[in-house]
């Protein structure tokens, strides 16, 4: 994968996206995921989490993004 999903169901509560070539987590790609509990990202091509990225994740308890190439993440 190179982007993350536009299909992800909004009950989703566990999403895990490792080994992959994604760059970005755009402000939308996680938006409406209110009941996400789980969120693992690691060992892509990360450089960049727009401000805004997390905004809906409500439910948030454990994410891992270790392993990338983050140069920009939001305050």
């Amino acid at each position: 994968l190179k982007t993350i999903p536009t299909n992800i169901p909004k009950d989703t509560v566990g999403l895990y996206l490792a080994n992959n070539s994604i760059s970005t987590i755009a402000t939308t790609d996680l938006s409406g995921l209110t009941k996400l509990e789980n969120f693992y990202i690691p060992r892509n091509s990360l450089t960049t989490v727009e401000d805004g990225s997390f905004a809906d994740l409500r439910s948030l308890t454990a994410m891992v993004l270790s392993e990338n190439r983050l140069k920009k993440f939001p305050d």
